[in-house]
């Protein structure tokens, strides 16, 4: 419920920086080498969209798109739902834009894994790149309307692209995978254009 009724005017002005950071980047850099994450890709150049309430309860993210062939490295994810599927951990390896290795914690899991991401050539891709920020949320719950938002974390949204930030990538799937990097996570940086943005799920800059 806190989550819910945050202040979403207050948030709404506060995150216009970061909007304005990531509608004008052009290379993101995530890395934590406790969670065997180091990826980075190109931005599109889009105009990133804040998102505190006007459409989702609970909110606080702020999201753009990458360039579909310029996801390089591998990332770690928290758990995950999809298709009733439950994932306690998935790991992606990127080359030019699409997966190429993919493991879960278990080769069951793993195998319903390569089927997700095998329904067409757009749901190995990337469709959206988000910064997390709702301050209430601090737990991963498999509800994606809520982990989506954690507090510290980013997603990466594989398969389609959203139309306000749209990168050209195509699927029936849309499926949002959250990777946190505040300490009780592991920790981890954001890099926006070889500068350091956030650290261990802390803004560095001061706005």
């Amino acid at each position: 419920m806190k989550a819910c009724l945050f202040d979403y005017g207050a948030m709404a002005r506060a995150v216009l920086p970061l909007q304005k950071a990531l509608t004008e980047a052009e290379k993101v850099r995530v890395f934590s080498p406790a969670q065997e994450t180091d990826l980075t890709f190109d931005l599109c150049g889009l105009k990133a969209q804040p998102c505190t309430g006007a459409a989702n309860i609970p909110d606080g993210e702020c999201f753009t798109a990458p360039e579909r062939e310029s996801a390089n490295g591998t990332i770690r994810f928290s758990p995950a739902l999809q298709f009733g599927h439950r994932f306690s951990s998935i790991k992606l390896t990127f080359n030019d834009g699409q997966v190429i290795m993919a493991d879960a914690e278990s080769p069951e899991k793993t195998k319903i894994l390569h089927s997700i991401l095998n329904i067409d050539d757009g749901a190995s891709a990337i469709g959206e790149f988000a910064v997390n920020f709702n301050p209430i949320i601090q737990n991963i719950t498999t509800r994606t309307l809520f982990d989506e938002k954690i507090n510290g974390g980013i997603h990466l949204a594989l398969g389609n692209a959203h139309p306000k930030t749209d990168n050209g990538n195509r699927s029936v799937i849309h499926w949002d995978l959250i990777h946190i990097q505040r300490p009780d996570f592991g920790g981890g940086e954001l890099w926006l254009d070889g500068k350091l943005f956030r650290k261990d799920g802390l803004f560095v800059d001061p706005e």
